[in-house]
């Protein structure tokens, strides 16, 4: 049985708003005939939200008093034959993972009976355990595992239930899930492990906790080598990478050194970014900064930092959110590559006519795009299948859908069809542009329908649900680590503004000191 606005039914007032014995009374008064009497099951219905799939049972879930929870969904289930437990909904959730969120055990207990399975995983691969670890609901996690949950499993970013207890700075959850056999090591798409994450919050108890437990990020903390130097570098490779180095004013370039100067983490120029070897560099800490030497031979190590060679102009690397994604890396853009080349003018000898290649207009190969496009793809299929996606999915046709007046009220159209499209080229240059593009989809439903018609409400209907999904899947902390970068970026140019004006201001002044040398002389 088919409803299209869960919200206004009268069972699902009653499941949020009255007591058991309303609860009830109100069952006994309109759903008599759907009573099971001595085992036999008369007449069954199922009871679903057109929008959402989901049943009463899933409002059932956020009632406060776990045991009321429990009594509730046996009349549902047992007293009245109108919801399955075993129902998922359009996210592929069953009332389990709503149950655990809220961390009642007695109803999760109780649905685990009723045939849901704990190892169920929605459209994002995540599983209850994910929910009640994210939510801190500590004694929910320990009671899932005993009834089977599996701490280990991998939702589409390579992550477990830890990562994300880790994130949010749930401390006994972790605990909790440490004790039970989750794998602090597994490293997800990026490459990060949980500890990362803990780091990146700034969680203290959480990272003291994974490093009493030895799981320490090799990735991060273990030395590949702790003898390599120039020498290291292979005779062909064009390209030296220089990693931990002091920046003035925020750590994130190089430090010049002197002769004498040990190099740290030198790479080929064919390695991986996530295949740095660390050496040891004297009050050395930042980022990698990359560039190019000419003619470089291997035993030219100890002059390197005084070799006036001229050299190939290359892009720098950097890394933007050292303690929030430590193994986040970028190609500096323009306005980096001038302050490398302000700071260091003893390294940058590259001829100044030679332009660098703009390898922003890339954007999928950018490091941080990479990160919130494998999400965004993920996000947007889901908005196409959610109930009624299918009107957004294609531009409108204004014959076809007999709305002919359609572009003169929209001038700047957008479908789910487009988005996709321009997710597989690599157009989006940030998640807030992704998130731009699919609120105009909904901006353009809400000016072009009216309030009351089926389009407009399930446009409504898919928004709010979009709006949830960007924190549910903690996409809008992509957004958040876009502005911090932006901000670093923002500063870095007006500092190198002020050293432009400076520089202007000195050459002026040496230009007058040198007209009135000269006007001295002549007198």
């Amino acid at each position: 049985m088919m409803y299209e606005d869960f919200n206004t039914l009268p069972l699902i007032k009653s499941i949020r708003e009255d007591d058991f014995d309303q609860v009830l009374e109100f069952l006994e008064k309109n759903y008599k005939e759907y009573e099971v009497k001595d085992g036999e099951i008369n007449k069954k219905t199922e009871i679903l939200d057109k929008q959402t799939q989901a049943t009463p049972l899933f409002y059932v879930t956020a009632r406060k008093s776990d045991d009321e929870s429990v009594e509730i969904s046996k009349l549902l289930i047992e007293k009245y034959a109108l919801c399955n437990p075993t129902t998922k909904d359009l996210m592929k959730q069953t009332c389990l993972f709503y149950a655990a969120r809220e961390g009642h055990i007695n109803l999760c207990n109780y649905l685990i009976e009723k045939g849901c399975n704990p190892n169920d995983s929605d459209n994002f691969g995540q599983t209850c355990l994910f929910y009640a670890s994210r939510e801190g609901k500590t004694e929910c996690v320990r009671n899932l595992i005993k009834k089977g949950a599996n701490p280990n499993l991998l939702d589409f970013n390579k992550q477990t239930c830890l990562f994300y207890a880790c994130r949010d700075g749930r401390y006994d959850t972790v605990k909790c899930l440490l004790e039970n056999g989750v794998n602090p090591s597994i490293k997800d798409s990026q490459r990060r492990t949980a500890l990362t994450f803990a780091k990146g919050n700034g969680h203290q108890n959480i990272i003291n906790l994974l490093k009493n437990a030895n799981v320490l990020n090799k990735s991060i903390n273990e030395p590949h080598s702790q003898s390599n130097n120039l020498n290291a570098v292979k005779r062909n490779s064009s390209c030296v990478y220089g990693n931990n180095y002091h920046n003035e004013s925020n750590n994130n370039i190089l430090n010049a050194m002197g002769d004498n100067s040990n190099i740290s983490n030198i790479k080929n120029e064919m390695m991986d970014i996530n295949e740095v070897t660390n050496m040891n560099l004297n009050n050395s800490t930042g980022i990698i900064n990359s560039f190019c030497l000419s003619n470089m031979s291997s035993n030219k190590s100890n002059s390197f930092f005084s070799d006036n060679t001229i050299r190939k102009k290359y892009k720098l690397q950097y890394r933007p959110l050292e303690q929030e994604d430590p193994l986040l890396w970028l190609d500096a853009p323009l306005i980096k590559i001038k302050e490398f080349e302000r700071k260091f003018p003893q390294l940058a000898l590259w001829p100044k006519n030679i332009s660098i290649t703009n390898t922003e207009l890339n954007n999928i190969n950018n490091a941080f795009n990479k990160q919130w496009y494998s999400s965004a793809n993920q996000l947007i299929q889901s908005l196409s299948k959610y109930d009624g996606g299918h009107i957004f999915e294609k531009l409108v046709d204004p014959k076809k859908q007999n709305c002919p007046d359609y572009y003169d009220v929209i001038k700047n159209p957008m479908s789910f069809s487009c988005i996709k499209s321009k997710l597989k080229k690599g157009q989006y240059k940030s998640p807030t542009e992704f998130i731009k593009d699919v609120q105009l989809i909904f901006d353009n439903c809400n000016l072009y329908n009216t309030s009351n018609s089926l389009v407009a409400i399930t446009g409504k209907n898919i928004e709010t649900y979009f709006n949830n999904q960007l924190i549910v899947t903690g996409f809008n902390n992509f957004v958040s680590k876009e502005k911090s970068i932006n901000e670093i970026l923002k500063k870095v140019e007006e500092e190198n503004n002020k050293w432009n004006e400076e520089q202007e201001q000195k050459k002026k002044e040496m230009e007058q000191n040198e007209e009135n040398m000269q006007l001295k002389e002549q007198n």
